[in-house]
């Protein structure tokens, strides 16, 4: 029997019964394969590229789920049409397959794309603090990016130009992007995709009316595409790849800010350093 388990280890196979011969725990223990949580990890050139890849792939699978089921309503809808065309009246035709296509396309396709939005943005707001304590804990920094006032990305893009020297003139387009994204996130989360409750509604009606692959429904109702949240994801791919390389080329001096950065950053309380 040992022999036997040790060859199956050797061939990098699990045994279908080795639950049967050593509990989970003690396996684990023994190979020291304890689950670590990815979102604790360092960011890196690695961990971005897996983490959006991860994020795409599972995204496209569930699209993937919906076009099926949506072509098939589509199907069955123009049975119905075809069995019902010579129908004087309505009131034989089923309604039941164009009551689930809207069902999907109004309210679980348009929260599954939400939920894509805001999984990727959290991920990219999470790693961009990471990015800023790293930095300041390598360098030995005496001031954080808490110390900062602000919200968000913003905060940490602050923290890295003004702290580290980050320049991102070099990425203006890009980084325009993310601050919409930031703004279809904040519907999303504060809103629930209605444009008409977040904060100056007029002007980000108007951005998203001259936007690429957002549209509204039921008035003021955002639906984003799919092409809008693989690109997003792409954005946010290529903002973290920026940031990690800059982090890990450029030198960083530890200084006392000057009286105008001081103020230009505006600290959360300027007597902590």
């Amino acid at each position: 029997m040992t022999s036997n388990l040790s060859q199956h280890f050797l061939n990098g196979a699990i045994c279908h019964n080795i639950s049967l011969i050593i509990p989970l725990e003690n396996f684990l223990i023994m190979f020291k394969t304890h689950p670590e949580n990815p979102e604790l990890a360092h960011i890196s050139e690695y961990s971005v590229n897996e983490k959006t890849k991860y994020l795409v792939e599972h995204f496209e699978k569930i699209e993937r789920i919906y076009s099926d089921e949506l072509q098939q309503l589509l199907e069955l809808i123009k049975q119905e049409d075809e069995r019902t065309k010579d129908h004087m009246e309505d009131s034989g035709y089923d309604y039941r397959p164009i009551d689930s296509l809207r069902e999907i396309e109004f309210i679980y396709l348009r929260m599954h794309r939400y939920s894509a939005i805001l999984a990727a943005y959290t991920y990219l707001e999470s790693s961009m603090f990471k990015i800023c304590t790293q930095i300041e804990y390598t360098q030995k920094f005496s001031i954080s990016v808490s110390d900062v006032k602000g919200k968000g990305i913003e905060k940490c893009k602050l923290y890295l130009i003004k702290m580290c020297g980050f320049d991102f003139m070099e990425i203006n387009p890009l980084w325009s992007r993310v601050a919409t994204l930031n703004k279809i996130r904040n519907c999303i989360m504060h809103g629930n995709g209605d444009a008409e409750k977040v904060h100056n509604s007029s002007k980000f009606i108007r951005q998203i009316e001259s936007s690429k692959n957002i549209t509204f429904i039921e008035q003021k109702l955002i639906m984003v595409s799919e092409e809008f949240v693989l690109a997003s994801i792409k954005d946010i791919k290529e903002l973290l790849l920026f940031l990690v390389k800059h982090k890990a080329l450029i030198a960083i001096r530890v200084h006392k800010p000057s009286d105008g950065i001081a103020q230009e950053i505006q600290w959360n309380n300027p007597d902590s350093y």
